[in-house]
């Protein structure tokens, strides 16, 4: 937009490339503000989810080891 605004003749004060600079900074300060907010909550889910999945894990295995311990109880007392 400013070259065709320079081809036509057009002066375009500093302090509007000045307000146009500093709109795009901060807008792409916003969009990393955004990713990071967006990186920081995948994580936490990824870490929820970890956690949950190490949970049912623990759970299994502890209603494995019961079955198992009833299994031999069972077993040596038919014997």
């Amino acid at each position: 937009m400013e070259s065709i605004m320079k081809s036509q003749g057009i002066h375009i004060p500093s302090k509007f490339k000045d307000a146009h600079n500093l709109r795009q900074q901060e807008a792409a300060r916003q969009v990393r503000i955004n990713d990071l907010k967006a990186f920081r909550e995948q994580r936490r889910r990824s870490q929820e989810q970890m956690e949950a999945l190490e949970q049912r894990q623990k759970e299994h295995l502890e209603g494995f080891r019961k079955k198992q311990r009833e299994s031999r109880e069972h077993t040596d007392m038919s014997v």
